[in-house]
């Protein structure tokens, strides 16, 4: 019995230390980091194109809205990709491509070129939205207002 029980506890010490022995991840687990703020302009020129012009000008309460969602709601964090999982995937979700239909799927994660916008998320939820970033060890975390 003695020896079935440090066969296991050798097992389960392997698959943990082979676990960790993957890349680092860019966010530590269970670390929140915002967006890269610097982008927003970017990232709404790639999502509105042209019509960014309206955006700012007859509706910058939209834009203010998007802004403070992005800096003071959303988050990313690193959280080990599972097979079985339930949440919701960023490559599930349609492209908000009304404005621009050349936008295309994120496959993999760049923390410092993520855009959030160009997908049709749920961005005023009354609850904590979960989204994984394509099939990457990431999520974007949006909280509610």
């Amino acid at each position: 019995m003695r020896t079935f029980l440090t066969m296991i506890a050798m097992l389960l010490f392997v698959h943990v230390h082979s676990q960790n022995e993957n890349s680092e991840p860019i966010v530590p687990q269970s670390e929140f980091i915002k967006l890269n703020l610097e982008n927003f302009d970017s990232y709404l020129n790639e999502v509105y194109q042209d019509q960014i012009s309206y955006t700012h000008l007859n509706d910058s309460r939209h834009y203010n809205r998007l802004k403070s969602l992005m800096e003071n709601r959303m988050f990313i964090t690193y959280f080990p990709y599972h097979d079985t999982e339930k949440y919701v995937n960023t490559l599930d979700m349609p492209l908000f491509n009304i404005y621009n239909p050349n936008l295309e799927y994120d496959y993999e994660f760049d923390l410092n070129s993520f855009n959030p916008f160009k997908y049709d998320l749920d961005f005023y939820r009354k609850l904590t939205k979960f989204y994984r970033i394509a099939h990457t060890n990431y999520a974007l975390i949006i909280y509610p207002n």
